[in-house]
């Protein structure tokens, strides 16, 4: 998360708590304190001068109150417009959804308000920012990869990585990333990820090796019966037995000369 100039990556609580809203027991100015201090938003009080983009993920709950769906808000501070990156946009979600986002920003401009009057020149709140809307914003392919297109929009807006996208590898790289962190401090997190890799890579290679071995005994079958080795122009008169032998030379110029030489024996 970054502590000072350029992209500024906010906490999910941010956006929590401006959708829910302030206690009715709680002042506004006590409601601030609290949500600027539990999201940590210290780190960035006096150098709104260098934000460039700020990231917000805002979170759409269920009717039962269970996290729903995930999608991103964009404010971008330099240019001065606001963007909602949602994998899964439609006309009956766009205008609460931004009305959501709106929330959060208002919250925003209260919380840096002593900075936005200091640094923002000519002086505009961010609120006052207006919406932009991406035509060929990237949906996701399925009802469930929500978080992993938001999550990666944080990385990479409306990147590659969604051009020919891969719903499995995409998970799998962002649990190797989150897990294989430096700053995961479980203990032995590393090694029991490394063993879990090598357990995954050990069963891919078995399955690759199970199908040499099969086609290898398929070879044998069409050799014993008198056939030619695929690729060979030459037809073997007696049968070999492939365990026993192994090839040492075929002629580039006469390719029905085949020689083979005994395990154990001199020639």
């Amino acid at each position: 998360m970054n502590n000072g100039g350029g992209d500024w990556y906010l906490p999910t609580f941010i956006s929590e708590a401006a959708t829910k809203g302030k206690d009715m027991k709680t002042s506004y100015d006590k409601w601030i304190d609290h949500v600027s201090t539990v999201s940590r938003m210290y780190r960035f009080i006096g150098k709104f001068e260098d934000c460039i983009r700020i990231f917000v993920p805002i979170n759409e709950p269920k009717e039962n109150g269970d996290l729903g769906h995930w999608y991103l808000l964009i404010i971008h501070v330099k240019q001065r417009y606001m963007e909602l990156l949602d994998s899964a946009s439609s006309d009956s979600t766009l205008l609460p959804r931004r009305r959501a986002a709106k929330a959060v920003v208002d919250l925003l401009d209260n919380i840096l308000l002593n900075d936005i009057v200091n640094f923002m020149v000519p002086l505009s709140m961010m609120s006052e920012f207006p919406w932009t809307y991406d035509p060929k914003a990237l949906l996701q392919p399925n009802g469930a990869d929500y978080g992993v297109f938001t999550i990666n929009n944080m990385e990479d807006p409306q990147g590659p990585w969604g051009e020919q996208y891969d719903s499995d590898k995409e998970r799998a790289k962002l649990i190797i990333k989150l897990l294989m962190h430096p700053k995961n401090e479980v203990v032995d997190l590393h090694d029991k990820v490394e063993r879990s890799l090598l357990r995954w890579k050990g069963r891919r290679d078995s399955t690759v090796k199970m199908a040499e071995e099969k086609k290898q005994q398929q070879k044998k079958q069409n050799l014993n019966h008198g056939g030619t080795e695929p690729g060979k122009g030459a037809t073997l008169k007696e049968p070999i037995n492939i365990q026993d032998t192994s090839l040492v030379k075929i002629s580039s110029d006469d390719t029905s000369c085949l020689h083979t030489k005994k395990r154990g024996r001199k020639k």
